[in-house]
């Protein structure tokens, strides 16, 4: 969508036809729904329509025993869905990917630059001068097509059909686990509950080799179950549902199946003129919700930079930046998400125990609260993480914001995602970026910045300038003059006119040479 969205001619090979089962990525971050946002057209809108639980669903998540059993603890706002006025223009939205993967195939189907053949897969592809030449096969029939491409983007998953051809290592990190998921029919489990609605269980009790989780996937009667940490060919799904609902009531197995949860990094995301992206590039565990939005982050980060290359006015070492810029977000989130792997080890035998249990359950009440909000409330990591030592960004000599989990700290900082505010209009400061470079010009500053538009309309960059006189964004912003780019991300800052506009502009495009590398301002 970046790049049709930015009028690039290309083609999107997928085997499947149809949308899978497997509830998989429940929750879109705010970050990822702004980048969507970018793209116009109500696409966050148009999610929040598509969401089976609906925007004003309960964020609670509860630990409980049983579905009707004990009550362990509550986390309230567990998804930080109410944070959408202070730090974001978007909110928090619980959606399944086989509910957001429908809204976004009907955007790309009417994008006219972008072309859809479902049902088809990648088989082999050879690099040549100023090309790839690949061939492609349908699943069904067998028919092949050979097709020619400028570049590749390898977007195509954990087992990576591109990554192989290409001979990457996948670098594995701790954390394996199997896992058991499936989908259930339950008419009457809402009146049978115990408890609130909540936006998920965390079930616990001596009968489940490991947490549980359960939840809500689509009003009123279809329910999800997770079992990570567990070998899968030893369970029975129906009694581990029997298990995780305390209670006999009947249910119906709609979809079942073993998963495995990876930690892993590809050794490099580029050879020569094919990329990877995503699943393709990175793996962690779902715990933090990093997989999908940072396949997002991934598309935009490396979209808007081909399309400059393509275009024309992006140099050649812009590329090299995407595995610079994104391996930085994908080590931290995976970091994260192991760590809170490690937190969901939280089996404590008895907790149903009629002497024991309630002390039990209370011990446990107070490590959770202690150590799982973090899981979900990762504002610092959605929100505040950083292009560090990326040799497109200007870094200005100030220090950047603590890079905390739980704790966003808006910052301006080169480098980071440029902090959201409400203008006094209604509309988000976002909403006024352009599709290229955005020149933030700020409170009572006066110079002269033409020098800077000069410069990028002599390369062909796109550049718009936007003037605001507010108190508050200029103290917030630090600077009276800032470069945004096009995701969204601070490039430069200053109070006064470069004195080489010029190096800044061709900084931040990567067309810089070894003499402007020393001279950037």
């Amino acid at each position: 969508m970046e790049l049709g969205w930015r009028g690039i001619r290309c083609l999107v090979v997928e085997p499947n036809e149809h949308f899978s089962g497997n509830p998989k990525a429940k929750t879109v971050h705010q970050r990822t729904l702004e980048l969507f946002r970018r793209w116009g057209r109500g696409i966050p809108d148009k999610l929040r329509a598509a969401a089976p639980l609906g925007a004003d669903f309960p964020s609670t998540i509860l630990y409980v025993t049983r579905l009707t059993g004990q009550l362990i603890t509550a986390l309230h706002n567990a998804t930080p869905t109410d944070s959408g006025n202070r730090f974001s223009p978007e909110r928090t939205l619980r959606i399944p990917q086989s509910f957001l993967e429908p809204v976004l195939r009907e955007e790309v189907r009417q994008m006219p630059d972008v072309t859809l053949r479902l049902g088809w897969k990648l088989e082999c592809f050879e690099q040549r001068s100023g090309e790839v030449r690949a061939e492609i096969v349908h699943v069904e029939s067998g028919a092949r097509r050979e097709i020619t491409a400028e570049y590749v983007a390898g977007c195509d998953g954990g087992r990576s059909t591109v990554r192989k051809l290409l001979g990457i290592r996948l670098d594995h990190w701790p954390g394996l686990k199997h896992a058991l998921g499936g989908v259930f029919r339950a008419p009457t489990l809402w009146s049978t509950l115990t408890f609130e609605k909540a936006f998920h269980y965390n079930v616990l009790n001596d009968d489940l080799p490991h947490l549980a989780v359960v939840g809500p996937l689509h009003p009123p009667d279809v329910w999800f179950f997770d079992l990570m940490g567990i070998d899968p060919d030893t369970l029975d799904p129906a009694e581990v549902i029997r298990n995780i609902v305390g209670r006999p009531i009947p249910f119906e197995l709609q979809h079942v199946a073993p998963w495995t949860v990876h930690n892993a990094l590809a050794e490099r995301y580029r050879q020569g003129r094919v990329f990877l992206l995503g699943d393709a590039a990175h793996l962690q565990s779902p715990s933090g919700g990093y997989g999908m939005n940072g396949g997002v982050g991934d598309a935009v980060n490396f979209g808007w930079k081909l399309a400059a290359v393509l275009q024309g006015w992006g140099g050649e070492d812009l590329l090299d930046t995407y595995e610079i810029e994104r391996r930085q977000f994908h080590v931290r989130a995976l970091e994260e998400s192991i760590q809170n792997s490690e937190d969901n080890e939280l089996l404590t035998p008895g907790l149903e125990d009629p002497i024991h249990g309630p002390d039990l359950r209370q011990a446990l009440a107070e490590q959770i609260q202690r150590t799982k909000p973090k899981n979900f409330q990762s504002l610092g990591v959605s929100l505040g993480y950083r292009y560090a030592n990326s040799p497109v960004i200007l870094h200005d000599g100030t220090p950047p914001a603590p890079y905390e989990t739980s704790r966003y700290i808006p910052t301006a900082h080169p480098g980071h995602r440029a902090p959201h505010i409400w203008l006094p209009d209604g509309t988000a400061l976002f909403d006024h970026f352009g599709q290229g470079f955005t020149l933030l010009k700020l409170g009572s500053h006066e110079g002269d910045c033409s020098g800077l538009e000069h410069a990028a309309r002599d390369r062909g960059v796109p550049l718009s300038v936007v003037r605001r006189s507010e108190p508050e964004l200029r103290e917030l912003y630090q600077a009276g003059l800032v470069l945004i780019r096009p995701d969204q991300h601070v490039g430069w800052r200053s109070d006064t006119n470069p004195e080489n506009p010029a190096a800044v502009i061709d900084t931040v495009r990567g067309g810089f040479n070894e003499a402007e590398r020393t001279d950037k301002q």
